[in-house]
């Protein structure tokens, strides 16, 4: 009985210290550069304080690729042992490039990946992390996937998959419904001109967060509440 007090006074003590929160995202800040993916610290860091703010239950993450934003939202999650990331990404270089036009370079970079290793990386991070409790992979197709959820279920999406101007517009609009009112959306690359259809239904269909987002690049939204 000693034992399991004790137990429990260090667990409430290791908690509650203030800066604790800041350490735990310190250690996350360093694995980064360790991940493939386009992840900042300082997007990592604000993803992390906003989940860490707001405590989604359901999150789900259009274009996982490498795991570099999966692992600070992952990490959030497990922190706050609360929550569960659905983490979308087809995991293949057709599906990346759709609808991009021939002359844009990124096809040239995407075509030389290997998708399979880039995923057997993604789900080493997880295990290592013991973050699939909070984190389950989903190898679909994001229009597909999108179907695996019920509408107004979402408490967080973030989108960075298809860099395409219809890719993103699909993702857009197969996932707005399964956001609950009053939910969170994130857009990654937002000030790229392929995504301007999508900024624009976002603005007028949310309410632009700014003072969450990270200026014009990742732009955070927050679904209205009809009625």
């Amino acid at each position: 009985m000693k034992f399991i007090f004790a137990s429990l006074c260090l667990l409430t003590s290791l908690w509650s210290a203030p800066n604790n929160w800041e350490n735990f995202k310190r250690d996350t800040f360093l694995q980064l550069p360790k991940i493939a993916g386009w992840c900042s610290q300082e997007k990592a860091e604000k993803l992390m304080d906003f989940i860490y703010e707001v405590k989604p239950n359901i999150c789900v993450e259009i274009g996982a690729f490498g795991g570099s934003t999966t692992y600070p939202l992952a990490r959030t999650l497990q922190f706050l042992q609360y929550g569960k990331l659905w983490a979308i990404d087809a995991w293949d270089v057709k599906t990346a490039i759709e609808g991009l036009e021939l002359d844009n370079p990124n096809i040239a970079w995407w075509s030389q990946l290997n998708m399979r290793v880039i995923y057997h990386q993604f789900m080493t991070i997880l295990q290592n992390g013991r973050l699939l409790g909070y984190c389950e992979p989903i190898s679909m197709r994001s229009e597909e996937a999108s179907q695996l959820f019920l509408d107004a279920s979402i408490d967080l999406l973030y989108i960075d998959g298809n860099f395409s101007r219809d890719g993103t517009m699909k993702d857009v609009l197969s996932y707005f419904p399964k956001v609950k009112e009053g939910g969170y959306i994130w857009l990654n690359d937002a000030d790229v001109l392929e995504k301007n259809m999508a900024v624009t239904f976002l603005m007028r269909n949310c309410t632009w967060l700014r003072e969450k987002s990270l200026g014009k690049n990742c732009v955070v939204f927050k679904k209205r509440i009809n009625g």
